[in-house]
């Protein structure tokens, strides 16, 4: 069986997980170099809400496109030894990736929060590395 999604599903997927990590990318530099002095201190860029409105929104489609792909492409793809390469990995990433998201919406208390925040920026910005991998493995 092939494991290999139709390319109306590849499509969709690879322009969700664009979308999703440039729009974390944006995300993280409004909020790491664009914060100005306020009256009380370092205060949010303007766009900084609607970008995190934005990857949330990104990121719950995202989360449907892995579903998508999961029944679709997982299970035939963990079928085959030599498939299996590079797949559990990325897939490990994407779930803490959204573990780690849903936590940073809940999360009230501010340790535990920035500590998440590292960790989900850390895993965002370094996912892109299986991840491509893992597309171009087949020359897709």
């Amino acid at each position: 069986m092939d494991a290999r999604p139709a390319r109306g599903t590849r499509r969709t997927v690879y322009a969700l997980a664009a979308l999703l990590w440039l729009g974390g990318g944006a995300l993280f530099v409004l909020q790491s170099w664009f914060r100005h002095a306020g009256e009380f201190g370092l205060e949010r860029n303007a766009l900084e809400p609607v970008a995190r409105t934005l990857h949330g929104v990104l990121a719950i489609a995202g989360l449907f496109g892995l579903g998508w792909l999961t029944a679709s492409h997982v299970g035939a793809a963990l079928a085959s030894p030599a498939a299996r390469r590079g797949g559990p990995l990325l897939l490990a990433m994407i779930v803490a990736l959204a573990t780690s998201g849903f936590a940073l919406f809940y999360l009230t208390a501010d340790a535990p929060r920035a500590a998440t925040g590292l960790l989900h920026e850390a895993l965002g910005a370094l996912v892109l590395l299986p991840a491509l991998w893992h597309w171009r493995r087949r020359g897709r």
